[in-house]
């Protein structure tokens, strides 16, 4: 039997990192792309590395769908999801501390 579920991830706002974060990682569980906010670009073949280059950007792309236009500038030239999970916790560590 097949179910068809609909997943909708608030985009990141500067009250909701910790939800956010949780919602974005299991989605990419779901989608097996979790390695890539994890760890950068390994050593491997040529023909895993294009495998790993089509899945990274997969990953890249479901998070930066998540976030604001605001936020997709500065992720722009960012060349993978662990990058991109990166600025989300820096930006996340920035507005904890401009709220306390």
């Amino acid at each position: 039997m097949d179910v068809t579920v609909e997943i909708k991830v608030e985009k990141l706002n500067n009250t909701n990192f910790h939800v956010w974060k949780l919602k974005i990682e299991l989605f990419l569980w779901l989608r097996e792309l979790e390695y890539f906010i994890k760890d950068d670009s390994p050593t491997m073949d040529a023909d895993k590395y294009r495998e790993w280059c089509k899945n990274n950007q997969k990953a890249a792309t479901l998070i930066g769908l998540s976030l604001f236009d605001e936020h997709l500038k500065h992720v722009q030239g960012v060349h993978s999801a662990n990058e991109m999970r990166q600025y989300t916790l820096n930006l996340s560590n920035a507005t904890l501390c401009s709220t306390s």
